[in-house]
């Protein structure tokens, strides 16, 4: 897609879709795998679908819950849902291997990973640059939003 109406959301909205066809096209075989090999499932056939744009672009917040809600649906638990957090970590809560991989986590490490910030490793806290990728298509922007994003969960305000 090119032309200046071109949002993040059309972007991600073509493997968005093949994601959510592919899991209802799946429903029947889903229901009927245990928690581990559903979460097999998921990290083989459904999350690498958004590997091609997550090298190149930031997934929005709206289209993140989107896609998460997508993934967790199939993944009852008497009644209720398991939670984000129990999936994602669940070798440490049920014993579980391998954990359902998170798209955003994949997605931010994927871009940041390319960002000239990341290796360098003498950036302060107070040295990383704001930047607005809001309107912004520019590829290195939003690799090294990621890359920011990484460090500031990782360095202390010095």
């Amino acid at each position: 897609m090119v032309g200046r109406a071109v949002t993040l959301a059309h972007l991600w909205a073509g493997p968005t879709a093949k994601a959510e066809a592919r899991l209802k096209a799946n429903k029947i075989l889903l229901s009927s795998l245990s928690l581990s090999t559903r979460m097999l499932f998921m990290n083989v056939f459904i999350i690498p679908l958004f590997s091609y744009i997550a090298l190149f672009f930031i997934l929005p917040e709206s289209l993140w819950k989107v896609i998460r809600g997508m993934i967790h649906r199939y993944f009852p638990y008497n009644g209720g849902a398991y939670f984000a957090d129990e999936l994602v970590c669940s070798k440490f809560f049920y014993g579980v291997k391998p954990p359902l991989k998170d798209v955003w986590a994949f997605n931010i490490s994927l871009l940041a990973v390319r960002s000239k910030f990341f290796p360098d490793c003498g950036i302060l806290y107070k040295d990383l640059p704001l930047i607005n990728i809001v309107g912004n298509m520019f590829i290195t922007d939003h690799q090294d939003c990621a890359a920011v994003d990484f460090w500031m969960f990782s360095h202390s305000e010095e």
